[in-house]
């Protein structure tokens, strides 16, 4: 279970609100946070008996595809990864041939109905780009549950990035009457409410608790070059202890004052912020911009 630690600021001491930190980056930044979590009950030994193996899809960068190889190799079953693009080398990508994922690069226009690199995929177990399963959520809705048990007191709202809306999709299923579940997407586009009940829908989530989408999270888009936010991170990793990453949870993070100051949470609130891990993503950012350092 990951631990909670509070994030202290005086502008939600003003606020007279509690903020915390799920550390779901811990203790493993490779294969951590909601991406293990999503897989949990996909990589059974019930689920896998008869399999060889284990293959997805993901960017060059993908969060999700270290976690699937990393967690393969533990279980000891093979595993192969579908990358977006061309040939590419990155500390990603030499990451997953370390935990012996067998990759093979696709064209971006149709990688996604490209042929697992496996000779018969029918013994082989695809798992959705991303964990995006009905099954992840059963891992995901753990998260709620766990803060519930460690919280020094009844959380009041909830904050998640969301990609696919998989984890969100989880804890929204979680959620009591008396919670707010804050969802923050990683990806521009269209009505961003609208798509996340599409996914709830999708799953078959009907919330108990409110569900709100803060539009503005998005910034300049996913993978986008975006000083200020790197700004931003460099000071607040300083005073949390602890690495963000600028494609999910730190877009969610910088919004968090933000909301504070504009009342967007009652006084005496408690709010936990996910934090989902990344580490692959950041230093595929890294790599491909130079920051952030």
């Amino acid at each position: 279970m990951s631990p909670l630690e509070k994030w202290e600021d005086p502008g939600f001491e003003r606020h007279a609100i509690e903020v915390f930190w799920k550390r779901d980056d811990l203790p493993d930044p490779w294969s951590c946070g909601n991406k293990r979590r999503k897989l949990k009950y996909l990589l059974t030994p019930e689920i896998l008996r008869g399999k060889q193996g284990v293959y997805s899809w993901g960017g060059p960068f993908s969060n999700h595809l270290a976690a699937l190889a990393a967690i393969a190799r533990e279980a000891g079953i093979p595993s192969a990864g579908i990358l977006r693009g061309d040939p590419v080398d990155n500390p990603v990508i030499q990451r997953l041939r370390e935990d012996d994922m067998h990759l093979r690069f696709a064209g971006r226009q149709r990688w996604m109905d490209t042929a697992p690199l496996v000779t018969d995929p029918e013994n082989w177990l695809p798992i959705p780009m991303g964990g995006a399963h009905p099954l992840a959520l059963e891992g995901c809705r753990e998260i709620v549950e766990e803060i519930r048990a460690q919280a020094p007191g009844a959380p009041t709202h909830y904050a998640v990035a969301a990609g696919t809306g998989t984890t969100a999709a989880g804890m929204a299923a979680a959620l009591h009457p008396e919670e707010t579940l804050w969802v923050f997407p990683a990806v521009r586009g269209g009505d961003l409410n609208h798509w996340l009940h599409n996914v709830l829908g999708t799953f078959g989530v009907l919330p108990a608790g409110q569900v709100v989408v803060d539009d503005q999270a998005p910034r300049t888009g996913f993978a986008r070059r975006d000083p200020v936010l790197w700004t931003w991170m460099a000071a607040t990793e300083k005073k949390l202890g602890f690495l963000l990453d600028p494609l999910y949870t730190a877009k969610m993070a910088i919004r968090i004052p933000e909301l504070v100051a504009g009342g967007a949470f009652p006084r005496h609130s408690r709010l936990v912020l996910i934090h989902t891990g990344g580490l692959p993503g950041r230093n595929g950012y890294a790599w491909r911009f130079g920051c952030p350092t």
